[in-house]
Parts: structure tokens; C-alpha cells; sequence
């Protein structure tokens, strides 16, 4: 008997492959050591890496997962529509094909300019399986990793994991004309993980001490935000070798 079913899970949330065809190439990654797709052109204008000394920014780009690209998606766009094709050579993609969704799900969300509105969907190898079912994650462009995202719109979503629904699927409509290939490997989404919480929020004018609080920031020190206010997030990854038998 595999006593395997009967232990407890190992992680709070985990990405299967259910290919099993991407998985050792192109796995899920962390966020954090991932560099910024502008990293070189800043280092190349700037002489040094500014955008770190943000400490809200690096947060986000830092935190969370990494989906990658699990083939070449190909993406054309010009006034007569768009067209997306996943993989390329000699021989077809064993990847699901990408497909047209229904525009006016999202109609104004944003305005192309010079192209129609079209929006597609291409389905992910990976599903998202969560053992805490307190865990949700935010499903979003991964703005600070990904290069194509002048070009194309990526719809984020929040999604609530559970023994009935890990589907993750990337979704997106072009901003303008373009001709562009997205390549295997490259950042295409960010998953954004956290505890499901009951939260209350209220809202009016600030008492004497609050005003004090908000003021309370404005320091000498040298990045002030970082070293006393920032808390640590962390997030870890490991290949999970028991899902295959």
C-alpha cells in the first residue's frame, strides 16, 4: 500500500506539471533572484541598479512565483485582428492551442489603439494545488520581469485554490500593432500567494496622535523604510519528486 495518500502534506501550495513535459527545463521559480527585465538598460543609462532603492517596488517584484513560459508563443496584431500560435519548428506543440475568449467580458478595461479588441486565452501545463484552505493567490503580469507587457494587456485575476478548481491560465489582449514572440522560458505570470483573512477597514479624519504616525517616516537615516518598517516575506520552492510514480 502507498501510506503516501494518508500523510500530510508537505507544502502549502504547490505547482504540478500535469505534462510532465516542463518541469525540469522550465520550472516554476521564485520571484526574488530573478532580475528585472530592465535591469540592463538601467545599469547601461544609470551606471547602477536605482530601482532597488525602492523598497515597495523590489517588494513586489521580489515576492512570490515565477510561471514561465512552457513554449514560444507567437503573437501578431495589426487593424485587421490578432493572431497567437504556441510553438513552432517541424512539429506541433504539445501544449494546449490558444483560443479566443469573449470580448465583451472585458470591454473597456483598457482602449487598443490600431487594433481590434481581441482577447486569448492560453491554457498552463501547471495547476496550483493548495493544502491550506486558507491560501488564495493573486494571479498576475509579472509587470517587473516580463519584456512583452508594452504590448500586450495581461488580465490578473484573484483566485481562491481548492481541492475543485487549480487551473492557472495565462490571458491577455494586444495593446497595439506588434509582431512579437514570447520565448520559452521567458517570465509570463506572477503568483502571488497569501493567507485568506476576514479583514475590517474604516475610514475618517486623523487624531492628533495619528497625524503624529504619519509623520513619523521622515528620518535621517538612510533607507529608513527598509531597515525599520519593511517586513520580511518569505517564500520557498522545491521540486516535489513524490507526485511522480
Amino acid at each position: 500500500m502507498n501510506w503516501k495518500f494518508w500523510e500530510k502534506p508537505k507544502h502549502d501550495i504547490e505547482f504540478i506539471d500535469t505534462t510532465r513535459l516542463v518541469y525540469q527545463m522550465h520550472p516554476v521559480e521564485l520571484a526574488k533572484p530573478i532580475r528585472p527585465h530592465f535591469y540592463k538598460n538601467m545599469m547601461e543609462r544609470q551606471g547602477e541598479y536605482k530601482f532597488a532603492q525602492c523598497p515597495g517596488m523590489i517588494d513586489l517584484k521580489n515576492y512570490g512565483y515565477i510561471i514561465p513560459a512552457w513554449d514560444d508563443i507567437h503573437i501578431m496584431a495589426n487593424k485587421a485582428g490578432s493572431v497567437v500560435h504556441v510553438g513552432g519548428g517541424s512539429r506541433p506543440s504539445p501544449f494546449q492551442k490558444s483560443r479566443p475568449m469573449d470580448a465583451k467580458i472585458v470591454d473597456g478595461v483598457f482602449q487598443p489603439e490600431g487594433v481590434p479588441l481581441q482577447v486569448w486565452h492560453v491554457g498552463s501545463p501547471w495547476h496550483i494545488f493548495v493544502h491550506n484552505k486558507n491560501v488564495s493567490a493573486a494571479v498576475m503580469p509579472a509587470f517587473y520581469h516580463s519584456p512583452f507587457l508594452d504590448d500586450l494587456y495581461v488580465y490578473p485575476g484573484l483566485v481562491d485554490y481548492n481541492e475543485k478548481f487549480t487551473v492557472i491560465n495565462f490571458i491577455f489582449a494586444c495593446k497595439r500593432p506588434c509582431e512579437i514572440t514570447i520565448k520559452v522560458g521567458t517570465p509570463l505570470l506572477q503568483v502571488l500567494p497569501f493567507e485568506s483573512k476576514n479583514l475590517t477597514a474604516g475610514y475618517g479624519p486623523a487624531d492628533q496622535h495619528q497625524m503624529d504616525q504619519s509623520k513619523s517616516i521622515f528620518s535621517s537615516s538612510k533607507q529608513f523604510y527598509r531597515k525599520y518598517i519593511m517586513n520580511e516575506k518569505k517564500t520557498s520552492l522545491e521540486e516535489t519528486n513524490e507526485n511522480i510514480r
